[in-house]
């Protein structure tokens, strides 16, 4: 220490650093408000829309689980800065955003938003504001397109109102009905990357905005959900648009005699050695998969439900005798080409399929002998078949779960 410094106070002497003020955080909320104001002075009636559909995806996106009033919580949030006790600063912005989401107005809410709309002042009521007592703009033409197994799939609908624009829904269904992309882009804007390896088909309007529907509200239940923008944005949109287009949809075992004519047939179509009993047995597995999995039905196979099928859920949900599992890719091979000749696909496009069988084959018959590729309940049932339990006897069915469970228990220890 100096002589200069002794005794001196610490700190004395120098120039104290100045401290920034914190930096408050925006809420999501505020970002909004702030968005309304730099987006107010151009909005039109279907940029409102978009908006407001992407106002809405924000918090529909950030739920919890088992949360189904993320939207309505939102918009009571925006009526609440439009009250008179709110501070007089947000109003307009509030009543921008307020009159936005009234135009993709949703039952949920639509009456809470009349009656705080019916207090909006004279000179805040914004030239693109739409009735919310209308119905839904209705496409003037639609078309989908698909792979030929009905995989992949987008849906084009084209309208006019409130001015020329295209909505486009991207959709998998390989694995369950998924949709990855919901798309809106002005009425003369090409498409062709969306769909160059896809073909028309041929379906009425009706059927594809009702697809459409069904389809997003397959993609809403799953969870975790999807919250990717490019589908949360434009989902409020795309849902008033195919409001009361939804068909209920209740899914039906094949028929007993349907699924017996399959077998039969497909049986004296083949032309494996393997003894006949077997082939009705794995074809009746096919059929399973097809019935409880395959979008399109039990025919509609595809190279990516070939995957799924031999990979995972054969490995998990199959037990058969060694020489039936052994034959199962060479059946399977023979199955999907009848069955997809049977939905009249081009011999190319069947091809492919029973190519993508024998691709995996190796890799199907590798899982096999895996112990760990199956699931517990298949190893269980393999345990028990190899150690002769016999299955009516209770007490040695139970000792053998529980030496199961207890070896399981000490390995997950060990690791």
């Amino acid at each position: 220490m100096s002589p200069k410094s002794r005794g001196r106070p610490k700190g004395r002497g120098r120039t104290p650093a100045k401290r920034a003020a914190k930096v408050r955080e925006l809420s999501p909320f505020d970002r909004t408000l702030a968005e309304a104001r730099r987006v107010a002075p151009n909005l039109t009636p279907l940029r409102a829309q978009l908006v407001g559909s992407e106002w809405l995806g924000g918090p529909w996106a950030a739920r919890g689980m088992g949360d189904r009033d993320a939207e309505a919580d939102f918009v009571r949030d925006v009526v609440a800065a439009t009250s008179a006790t709110a501070p007089a600063s947000r109003a307009p912005a509030a009543w921008t955003v307020l009159h936005a989401l009234a135009t993709i107005p949703d039952a949920a809410w639509r009456d809470v938003v009349a009656e705080a709309l019916a207090t909006c002042p004279p000179d805040l009521h914004p030239w693109w504001a739409l009735p919310l007592d209308r119905e839904p703009e209705q496409p003037t033409a639609a078309e989908r397109w698909s792979d030929p197994w009905g995989d992949q799939r987008v849906a084009v609908l084209h309208y006019v109102e409130p001015e020329p624009h295209q909505l486009v829904a991207v959709e998998s269904r390989a694995g369950g009905r998924f949709v990855h992309e919901l798309i809106a882009v002005a009425a003369d804007e090409s498409l062709d990357l969306l769909i160059e390896d896809l073909e028309r088909e041929d379906v009425p309007m009706a059927d594809i905005l009702a697809d459409v529907a069904l389809a997003m509200e397959q993609t809403d239940h799953y969870w975790p959900p999807q919250t990717a923008p490019e589908y949360a944005e434009h989902r409020a949109l795309f849902r008033w648009r195919t409001l009361g287009h939804l068909r209920e949809f209740e899914w039906e075992p094949i028929p007993d005699h349907d699924r017996q004519r399959l077998i039969a047939e497909f049986s004296k179509w083949q032309d494996t050695e393997l003894d006949p009993q077997a082939v009705e047995m794995l074809a009746d597995t096919f059929i399973d998969f097809g019935d409880g999995y395959l979008a399109g039905g039990v025919l509609a196979w595809s190279p990516d439900e070939v995957d799924r099928f031999l990979l995972d859920w054969a490995q998990r949900k199959v037990m058969l005798e060694p020489e039936v599992s052994a034959a199962l890719p060479q059946v399977l091979e023979a199955w999907v080409t009848f069955a997809l000749r049977r939905a009249g696909l081009d011999e190319d496009d069947v091809d492919a399929v029973a190519d993508r069988v024998r691709e995996l084959a190796d890799e199907y018959h590798r899982l096999q002998e895996d112990d760990d590729a199956g699931g517990p309940a298949k190893q269980i049932l393999s345990r028990l078949l190899e150690a002769g339990v016999d299955m009516s006897d209770r007490a040695a069915v139970d000792r053998a779960i529980g030496e199961y469970n207890a070896e399981m228990l000490a390995k997950r220890m060990l690791e």
